[in-house]
């Protein structure tokens, strides 16, 4: 399995509706892409100071299904309509597990 996480940390002056919609937008990919076997993301509860604002994990078969994903036009979407405007800041780690 393959596994991938990406934490966010928003740009300055952010809704919250801004927050939802990256989310909503982000939960659609797992029936868009077949690939997708398991998505978590949730926001930060706040018990350090450095933390990133935003993660999401997502777990493929290997990294084929992964580098599908990728490059799916529903995700890359996504990142270009929703992520890409909302963040400021971006870490991401693609591992087997």
């Amino acid at each position: 399995m393959v596994r991938q996480i990406v934490l966010l940390r928003w740009r300055e002056g952010i809704s919250e509706e801004e927050k939802t919609e990256v989310a909503l937008g982000l939960r659609s990919l797992e029936e868009k892409i077949e690939g997708v076997r398991a998505m978590k993301m949730g926001s930060d509860l706040r018990v350090r100071s450095d933390n990133f604002d935003f993660g999401i994990s997502v777990d493929f078969d290997d990294k084929e299904g992964y580098l599908a994903y990728r490059k799916h036009p529903a995700h890359l979407e996504v990142v270009e309509r929703l992520i890409g405007p909302a963040m400021a800041e971006r870490a991401g780690l693609v591992f087997e597990c």
